[in-house]
């Protein structure tokens, strides 16, 4: 019987959506993801993050632990620097976990967080094609209430490559469909788990690709029909051990909408 664990789990203008299909992952390109940023805890990587804007990144709230706080950007490797790569230390006062996060053996909700750079980054005033650093955009608020159900979503991190693996050295990416919470629900509250609420978005991992343990707080983004990448979600938990028998959930970005406006403005 397959167990579950909570995982302790950057706008750019999009190219097509890569049609191939991090477990069983395939390899990010340096330019491919410049939303995606590394968190450091005490020196070791401790999950991923997006940065929605020029100086504030999202990921899941169990990211957030004591010790002291590091952010990559720029960087497909997970423990070696490329280059352009930069690295904010961040003062406790510049993280923020969702003030209604809870997480307990069989339950979690508003699995969700904010992390502040100390200073913004400065882009170019003409967007750069090939940039290694790039806000990712964010749902608008007229799409609260779209569940993305069917739409082929994608997913990166440097999570296990593989079943009972390593994590992997290098960015992943994978494709794979979001479903219906109703369908993740049944999944879940059958092994007695509470994970799957109206602030979860699931995708199957019945291709054999998903998310696994080291992918915590990465995202999961579509693209829209002006071929931009939106971000929709914040990985949050999977099946472990196997990983792809069943679901990853995220957090909703949409359903987050207001309180990561309001902690925008701080």
């Amino acid at each position: 019987m397959n167990t579950i664990f909570v995982l302790q789990l950057a706008s750019v203008n999009g190219a097509d959506l890569p049609t191939a299909k991090i477990i069983n992952g395939t390899i990010a390109n340096d330019t491919q993801f410049p939303w995606h940023v590394s968190i450091f805890i005490n020196g070791a990587f401790r999950c991923s993050g997006s940065l929605i804007s020029p100086r504030w990144i999202l990921t899941a709230g169990h990211c957030i632990g004591p010790g002291n706080f590091s952010i990559r950007l720029g960087a497909t490797k997970r423990e070696e620097f490329d280059e352009g790569t930069m690295v904010f230390s961040i003062p406790p006062t510049n993280i923020f976990r969702h003030p209604n996060f809870s997480s307990t053996e069989t339950s979690l909700r508003n699995d969700i967080a904010m992390i502040k750079l100390p200073i913004g980054i400065t882009f170019p005033t003409r967007p750069v094609k090939n940039a290694t650093i790039a806000v990712i955009k964010l749902p608008s608020v007229s799409a609260k209430k779209k569940t993305y159900v069917g739409e082929n979503a994608l997913m990166s991190g440097w999570g296990q490559f593989e079943e009972d693996g390593d994590f992997s050295d290098f960015l992943n990416w994978a494709i794979n469909p979001v479903i219906a919470n109703a369908d993740c629900q049944a999944k879940f509250s059958s092994l007695g788990l509470d994970y799957v609420y109206n602030g979860s978005i699931c995708t199957s991992t019945s291709s054999l690709t998903g998310t696994c343990e080291g992918d915590d707080g990465g995202p999961l983004v579509v693209m829209g029909s002006d071929k931009k990448y939106t971000l929709i979600g914040v990985a949050s938990f999977a099946n472990v051990p196997t990983c792809i028998d069943g679901y990853s959930g995220f957090a909703r970005v949409t359903f987050f909408l207001d309180w990561i406006q309001k902690t925008l403005k701080k």
